[in-house]
Parts: C-alpha cells; sequence; structure tokens
C-alpha cells in the first residue's frame, strides 16, 4: 500500500457514495498585484497563521476515483496542535466511528472499529514533512511546522504568482522537495506540491475559500483538495466551525488500546 494514499483508502473502505461538494465559485481578480521577497514568503510557510498553536474543526470529505468517477464520503472532527499532532475521527450521520486517525510525527495509528483492529506504522520525519504520508499536510498549513534541516529555497516570479522550490542537496545532485505556488493579489499559498525521492509528483494539495480568522492574522483555507497519487484519487476536505487556540484535552492526542483490539502493520490495511 502507498501510505499517500491513506485519507483516500480509509474512505474509499469505510462508506458508502454520495455526491461531491460543488467547488466554491472563484472571486474575481483584481489584478492588482504586491510584492514579496523570498524571506517573507518562506516566513509566511514557517510560520503557518500568525499565532495559531492549535486548530478544532468539524469536517466534511469527499474521494473520487479519477479513473471511474466513482465518489465516496464522510464527516467528522479534525483537531491539531503544533509539532505535528493530529486527530481525525471520521463517521457518518446516526452511526458508530468510522475511523479514529491520531498522528503524531513520529507513529500514524489507524483505529477501524467494525474490524477491531488497530494499524500502526512509524513515520520518517523526512517523509511525514514532504507529505508522503497523505495527513501531515494539515498541520504544515495551517500551523506552519517548515521544513527539513538543511533545505535551500528559491523563488520564481510570474505576473500573478510566486513559486517557491524547496531543494534538498545531495552528495552529486539536488532533490525536489516541495513546491508553493502563492496568489500575488493576496499572497495566500493556493498550492503545494511534494516529490518523492525520485522527483516524482506524489501529493498535489489546492486551497481555496480563504478567510481571516482574527485582525491581525494571515489567511487560512475552510477547503482543501488533495490528489495522491495525482490522476488517480482526489479528495476533498471543507472545514466548518473552525476554532482557534482553545483549550485542547492532552487526552486528544493520546491513544488508549481497546481491550478486544487486535495491531496489525499499517500496509496490512490494504489487504
Amino acid at each position: 500500500m502507498k501510505i499517500i494514499s491513506l485519507l483516500s483508502l480509509i474512505i474509499i473502505q469505510a462508506l458508502a457514495g454520495c455526491a461531491l461538494r460543488a467547488p466554491v465559485a472563484a472571486t474575481p481578480k483584481s489584478h492588482v498585484y504586491q510584492r514579496a521577497s523570498l524571506e517573507q514568503l518562506l516566513e509566511r510557510l514557517s510560520s503557518g497563521s500568525a499565532n495559531v498553536t492549535n486548530l478544532k474543526a468539524d469536517f466534511s470529505a469527499s474521494i473520487t476515483d479519477l479513473t471511474n468517477g466513482t465518489t465516496q464520503s464522510c464527516s467528522g472532527i479534525l483537531a491539531m496542535e503544533k509539532h505535528e499532532k493530529l486527530r481525525m475521527r471520521g463517521s457518518r450521520a446516526m452511526l458508530p466511528t468510522l475511523f479514529d486517525l491520531l498522528y503524531n510525527g513520529n507513529q500514524l495509528t489507524l483505529f477501524i472499529p467494525r474490524d477491531k483492529t488497530v494499524y500502526r506504522a512509524t513515520c520518517d520525519a523526512g517523509r511525514a514533512r514532504r507529505g508522503l504520508t497523505g495527513v501531515s499536510f494539515f498541520t504544515d498549513i495551517f500551523l506552519g511546522n517548515g521544513d527539513e534541516r538543511g533545505s535551500l529555497h528559491f523563488l520564481e516570479t510570474s505576473t500573478s504568482r510566486y513559486t517557491v522550490y524547496s531543494i534538498a542537496p545531495l552528495k552529486g545532485h539536488a532533490q525536489l522537495l516541495r513546491k508553493v505556488y502563492f496568489d500575488r493579489e493576496n499572497l495566500v499559498p493556493l498550492r503545494y506540491q511534494y516529490f518523492d525521492v525520485e522527483g516524482i509528483l506524489a501529493c498535489d494539495i489546492r486551497c481555496s475559500d480563504f478567510f481571516v480568522p482574527m485582525e491581525g492574522r494571515e489567511s487560512l483555507p475552510r477547503q482543501i483538495a488533495l490528489e495522491a497519487p495525482p490522476g488517480e484519487n482526489r479528495i476533498v476536505l471543507t472545514l466548518t466551525a473552525i476554532r482557534l487556540n482553545g483549550h485542547l484535552n492532552p487526552d486528544l492526542f493520546s491513544f488508549t488500546m481497546p481491550a478486544d483490539a487486535r495491531v496489525r502493520p499499517l500496509e496490512e490495511y490494504a489487504r
């Protein structure tokens, strides 16, 4: 199983089909473009939304198999905290929990109640930072966890956007890690692309429906569309009832093993 497809796989195997949410209508461009330096854009990526240390929200998720057009969906609760702590619980109306996902940057735990099975995987920090787990992008986008040490960054400018390239210098060559596209009208990061060790696009993320949560803070997206692998599966997550910097119970980011559950490697979830 490819770990980059984890969120897609969870919904495909745990849920029934329903219609995909219609995309949010684009706001007409004013064509008044702003200027920013590479340092300013990197600060935007590293700090996320200024002064936001945690986030909790309701979510709805729809996934489309791009090869046959079928769509499935669920809803639930999403919570995250700085330093790569994330929890997602998915369900459908009037039904028990379908999945419970916990990620702490080092280990990913997935509980499927109907199977009475807990799936676990240890995540290499570098792979997670490049989005190859398919879940770590949440904390990167909203809380700004930054890049791997030693990354080099380059800026490309066009009339309507900035593109920031992040590269890992290796012996004898360089490896492209990530590209981030900024809208020059309002300097929001509209698109993130993560690449695997062979330089192939592994995860393509588009952000939309931005809002400013509080005065003086950066805009945050309410909707995120993720393709992983690109061209095969698209998952669209829409956040509502977003709460920032509230009190989160520490138990939210810990997992208690159910007494009757068995433990399996995450790779076995695809079987």
